[in-house]
């Protein structure tokens, strides 16, 4: 056997670990390079914003099951209420634990699902780690990670990614109804998915897709109950051209090849409608590439491109707060964040027909957000007050605590 052969070899067998274990290496990536990016939280767990000042103030007095149907800011999240309850039941200098922990394990069903869409599409394993790990490192994550608050936008982004699983059984099992239950009834990013299930559920004849749809379209109804019964999140529904499509251009797709920092400067400038549309042709010509050599997979990375920008177009529509923090990654990029994962989907299931050349621009982006984790654009997600520090310094049984970011408090019984 000549060198050639031997070399062969060992690439296939390194292939097919790669693809029997993918999965589990998308998950171990993704959790190396959340640590890699802000080891505070799994060092020291805090609540975070409305965790805490919303949720963990009010449920600790609330019975199981009004803690389990709590409804903060016309938004009912069914994932947050069962661990912020959770949270209430063990000693106050752990109760922060059990969220940002809880959140952590359940961001988990991110990567999973990203592995499983490649290997059920059979696009290139080693893009599908390099998405695990790209959506681990890009801007908008600093927010969102280990917070059961921002579960929301991990499920919904899991269940983008389960848009495009493929089931060999057409009946859906107990684990794939809970997974959808759980992350769909949790937050409208995964509740307003369910158009993308259902057109699923017609082209493959799935079931399963179905049965999500239903549940999502469910989800939904309950949502819109939330926002209809007490209304009082403050929302433009800005319908400007700037407004509803700038955005995902700045956060989603020149977001992931330039810094949080330059596009931010971009967002928040005086542009010229020569400059919007410029930007907009930029940012099309970036889509078009996947699409055009997904010779193998033109269609479905032509749905993945399509479903994301209607998801970035709905969620900037019905944004709380002002609108033109959207155009700036460093305070509106959670929202951006499914889009961003559909762009990062598209380059992956491109790859089925050309793996090297889609590599490269994905890669180009996982070096690019890597090397702008330690700026300051995210020193007010990446350190802040102790929370057991802040717990052991109150000797009294009502404690008012500092929790990240600096300038909140949350008032919490002190169960000594």
């Amino acid at each position: 056997m000549n060198d050639r052969s031997i070399g062969a070899t060992q690439q296939t067998d390194a292939n097919h670990f790669i693809g029997r274990y993918l999965v589990s290496i998308c998950i171990v990536v993704f959790l190396a390079f959340s640590f890699a990016r802000t080891p505070s939280i799994f060092i020291s767990p805090r609540f975070w914003a409305e965790e805490g000042v919303l949720y963990f103030q009010q449920i600790q007095h609330l019975g199981w099951l009004n803690s389990l149907t709590f409804t903060a800011n016309s938004n009912f999240q069914f994932l947050i209420n069962i661990l912020v309850t959770i949270s209430t039941s063990v000693p106050l200098s752990l109760a922060p634990s059990v969220t940002t922990y809880g959140g952590i394990v359940l961001a988990c069903a991110l990567p999973y699902a990203i592995g499983r869409a490649a290997k059920d599409n059979g696009t290139d394993p080693i893009l599908a780690i390099v998405a695990s790990a790209l959506v681990a490192s890009v801007g908008m994550s600093f927010e969102i990670f280990g917070s059961a608050t921002n579960i929301q936008w991990y499920g919904g982004a899991a269940l983008f990614f389960a848009v495009f699983w493929r089931f060999e059984n057409s009946r859906p099992s107990v684990g794939l109804i809970t997974f959808a239950l759980l992350y769909g009834w949790s937050g409208i990013p995964a509740a307003m998915l369910f158009p993308a299930f259902l057109v699923m559920a017609f082209a493959r004849s799935s079931r399963a897709h179905f049965a999500i749809a239903a549940i999502l379209i469910v989800g939904t109804a309950i949502q819109i109950g939330a926002m209809l019964s007490a209304p009082i999140v403050s929302r433009d529904f800005d319908r400007s051209f700037t407004i509803l499509v700038l955005p995902t251009v700045f956060q989603s797709i020149l977001g992931l090849w330039l810094t949080p920092t330059l596009t931010s400067a971009m967002g928040g400038a005086s542009l010229s409608i020569v400059d919007k549309l410029s930007l907009v042709a930029v940012s099309a010509m970036i889509l078009a590439f996947p699409i055009k050599e997904a010779a193998n997979a033109r269609i479905l990375t032509l749905f993945t491109v399509v479903v994301g920008l209607c998801a970035s177009m709905t969620q900037t529509l019905g944004a709380g707060g002002n609108a033109a923090e959207l155009l700036k990654p460093v305070t509106g990029g959670r929202y951006y964040f499914i889009s961003t994962c559909a762009i990062i989907a598209a380059f992956m299931f491109a790859s089925k027909s050309s793996p090297r050349v889609m590599r490269i621009p994905l890669i180009a982006a996982l070096g690019i957000n890597v090397a702008v984790w330690y700026s300051n654009d995210w020193s007010g997600f990446t350190s802040g007050s102790s929370w057991r520090q802040e717990v052991d310094g109150c000797l009294e049984s009502t404690c008012k605590l500092q929790i990240w970011p600096g300038w909140l408090y949350v008032t919490a019984d002190n169960k000594m």
